[in-house]
């Protein structure tokens, strides 16, 4: 089956910014599929629906359906916890413009927009069902008359959008490399940045390195790293129902991020 789709991706033009993530999904839902049902048949409400359990988007309202990865962590609010931290810098912070490339189904782009209502944001991502699920957490949250979608973003786009008072959210699987360039893109020498590195392995630094060069001028640079769940559970266990035990909590709080993946966050200086 995974050939066959190669096969399929590689022999019509554009078909691979449908066949990965079509297959990515699959493969999450083979792996994890038994531990998505459990917790959302504890997590559904009398009224059969879902909304997020813990942490600052507590109680947005969220889909029952597959996306990339889990989305398990995203009902439990446990998603990125290491960030916990800098949402409450950006809720205060109060941006004229939020950009989030790579906006996946929506967490950011909608916790932020349901907390932020003065705020206009504009979600990027290649992937078309990302983006069709991104709107659908839009609508089901009611901030749709603030939020813009675009496929993929260019330096052209940062230089129209970005600049100050405006916040970028980056997670791009390694082509931050070739985004976040503010010799191509000048805006965002004035423009906070909250980006995923993707380094190549858990020894790497190269990317983390090469951000900081380019950015360590105009901005200040936290490096936030990985963290294991374990402390997560222990706090957020009395929030949790009953119905889900502490080893299917630990499960459902995972996030499998590869060896050497943390985040900067950068901010104008």
């Amino acid at each position: 089956m995974k050939t066959l789709f190669r096969k399929i991706a590689g022999s019509v033009p554009g078909m691979s910014v449908v066949i990965t993530p079509l297959t990515g999904r699959w493969r999450s839902w083979l792996q994890n599929g038994r531990t998505v049902r459990r917790i959302a048949r504890a997590l559904h409400s009398s009224k059969g629906e879902l909304r997020v359990l813990t942490g600052h988007f507590a109680g947005l309202r969220y889909f029952d359906r597959h996306i990339w990865g889990m989305i398990t962590n995203k009902w439990l609010g446990s998603y990125e916890a290491e960030l916990a931290s800098v949402i409450p810098a950006i809720l205060h912070k109060g941006y004229r413009r939020i950009i989030d490339v790579g906006c996946a189904e929506g967490w950011y782009v909608v916790g932020l927009a349901v907390r932020m209502p003065n705020t206009e944001f504009v979600a990027f991502d290649i992937d078309p069902i990302s983006r069709g699920q991104c709107r659908k957490l839009v609508r089901l949250n009611a901030c749709s008359a603030r939020v813009r979608f675009a496929g993929e973003c260019t330096h052209a786009d940062m230089n129209t959008l970005a600049g100050a008072g405006t916040l970028l959210i980056c997670d791009i699987e390694g082509f931050e490399r070739m985004l976040l360039d503010p010799a191509k893109a000048p805006a965002l020498m004035q423009t906070e940045v909250l980006v995923e590195v993707h380094e190549d392995g858990a020894d790497s630094r190269d990317l983390n390195q090469l951000l900081r060069a380019r950015f360590d001028a105009t901005h200040r640079i936290q490096e936030i790293w990985p963290e294991d769940r374990q402390a997560w559970v222990r706090q957020n266990r009395p929030a949790v129902p009953a119905t889900i035990d502490d080893g299917l909590l630990l499960a459902g709080v995972q996030e499998h991020r590869a060896p050497g993946n943390h985040w900067l966050w950068m901010t104008c200086r």
